[in-house]
């Protein structure tokens, strides 16, 4: 299974590529923005299961779902969040409510990571 990580904290990202391959996910590509998300999902290889960051800077991770959303509909992304509280963090992803209705859209906070992994059955 292909992993895109995008996150642009380059000291958060070591840390989640560190524990994905202690936990056997080998096959993970960090990207640091929202351009550089979209171009892999448009011109390279389409991964599996995107892990990514609410907040990118210059573009949220709901403008790029968005726009993942037009262009692979079926394609999984799980949401995390550095917020302190998770209820700050829902809020602002359900700002675009109309887009991800009925969508596979998780929002956690790091600790829950591989435990969503394993409920969508993303083995390495």
């Amino acid at each position: 299974m292909f992993i895109l990580l995008v996150e642009d904290d380059h000291f958060y990202a070591t840390m989640l590529l560190e524990l994905l391959l202690k936990h056997g996910y080998s096959d993970v590509k960090h990207v640091d923005n929202g351009l550089q998300c979209l171009l892999q999902v448009y011109e390279d290889r389409v991964p599996d299961v995107i892990i990514m960051d609410h907040q990118l800077g210059l573009v949220n991770g709901v403008e790029v779902l968005q726009k993942i959303r037009a262009y692979k509909p079926d394609l999984q992304v799980i949401f995390m969040s550095g917020q302190k509280d998770v209820k700050i963090a829902v809020q602002s992803i359900k700002k675009g409510r109309s887009i991800l209705r009925n969508l596979a859209v998780n929002v956690f906070l790091p600790v829950d990571l591989f435990l969503l992994l394993n409920r969508r059955q993303c083995h390495p």
